[in-house]
Formats: structure tokens, sequence, C-alpha cells
């Protein structure tokens, strides 16, 4: 089965943090550019998040794929003290080609996927299909994100930039 992810980082060296995460990921396929984004909904000054989106293809089941996926964000010192806030890494399973979940713990696709642009922008690159899916209800212009590098200033305190370092992940 094919599941995609969504990889975030806000504390530290957050180039590191992915690397880690991306590093114990079994059954990689494929990793997106790297982006930068502005930080929702947390209750401290937060460093912005750099976010990728990832493609794997396993037969584990999505539960098991989640505590793995949780054993990992430990590793790399994640600690949950309380919603939203800062985290070392963060790893989201957005969607996967088993179809839907809707169980207490675990809701796929991401239930709010479709109103982050720092999820939406990534795995566009991926797959644009998907991406777009998701953006239920076309909110955003994810072409014209695929455009903006860090290159330009962010002119917004809500932001996504497409970083041109192509080989942060080499």
């Amino acid at each position: 089965m094919t599941y995609f992810l969504s990889m975030g980082s806000n504390l530290g060296d957050r180039r590191k943090f992915l690397r880690l995460g991306l590093d114990q990921i079994p059954f990689l396929v494929a990793v997106s550019s790297l982006y930068r984004s502005s930080p929702m909904q947390m209750r401290d000054e937060a460093a912005e998040f750099y976010n990728i989106a990832v493609e794997i293809e396993c037969d584990m089941e999505p539960h098991l794929l989640l505590e793995m996926l949780h054993r990992i964000e430990e590793s790399a010192g994640r600690v949950r003290p309380y919603p939203n806030a800062p985290r070392s890494l963060d790893i989201d399973i957005i969607y996967w080609s088993g179809g839907e979940l809707n169980d207490s713990d675990l809701v796929i696709p991401h239930p709010r996927a479709h109103e982050r642009l720092f999820v939406l922008a990534p795995l566009y690159e991926l797959s644009p299909e998907i991406a777009l899916r998701l953006d239920l209800k076309g909110r955003f212009d994810l072409s014209a994100t695929m455009a903006i590098t860090d290159d330009e200033p962010a002119m917004a305190d809500s932001y996504v930039i497409r970083s041109s370092d192509s080989s942060w992940y080499s």
C-alpha cells in the first residue's frame, strides 16, 4: 500500500531532525523538497517550521505504522507537554491507498490536511492528484506555491516557501 506522510520540525536543528526521521522510515519511495512555513496555532513564540512530504510503500497496517512513527518522533526528542507545542519532529499519516479510516486514535485522510498549505504544497510535489483531492474546497493555488522559493522573502504572517536547496537530503 502507498502512504503519504507529512513531516515537520520547528525546534533546534530542524534539518537534522527531519533527516533523522527519514533515516528511520523504512520503505521510502520519494521525499519532497524542503519547505519553510509559519507556525500555526502555537501558544509561544515559535520558530518557523521546516516541512516535507514523504511517500512510502509498505504492507503495514495503519495503526502499526502510526506506532512506529511515534517511536521515531520520540527518538528525536519529541515531547507533548500541551497541544500544538513546538516540536523537534512531527510525523503524520496524511493519506493511504487503503481508503479511509476513522478511529478514535487515527483518521485517514488526515482530518485537517485540507486546512494546511504546509501539508498540501509538499504533497502536491509528490502527488498532485492526491493533494488536489485533499484540498476539498480548492482553497489553495498549489501550482503557484511551487513557484515561490526562499529566494523571495516571506511577505505575510502566514507563509509556505519551498527551499531552493535541492540537496538538503542527499
